[in-house]
């Protein structure tokens, strides 16, 4: 993997730490291994849409609103934007690591 995802990551869960508070360390490699998925998706211009997301960001409003925070660090470090759908995907993973539940299980 590319470390320039690994820093995406962490960056990411560094600020999602301050408004969810502890975070499982190990969603680190499989959001890293996400977002570059996500990434080489939008690259190929393959759009992955999320028929979830406005109910993902009612029942999560602070872990969607922590996972806005990566377009911003995405578009920064990659000069790639992220839509709607994506920030909902990365926000079951905040999720996951806010509860330590299996993002599958979510």
């Amino acid at each position: 993997m590319n470390p320039i995802f690994l820093e995406i990551t962490h960056e990411l869960l560094e600020n999602a730490q301050k408004t969810l508070g502890h975070l499982d360390p190990n969603v680190l490699l499989p959001l890293s291994d996400h977002i570059a998925f996500a990434i080489e998706r939008i690259r190929n211009n393959l759009v992955i849409s999320n028929p979830f997301v406005n109910e993902i960001q009612f029942l999560n409003p602070e872990e969607y609103q922590a996972a806005k925070k990566a377009r911003e660090i995405i578009y920064k470090k990659l000069g790639v934007e992220i839509n709607e759908d994506e920030i909902g995907y990365i926000t079951l993973h905040l999720h996951s690591a806010k509860c330590q539940e299996n993002v599958d299980d979510i």
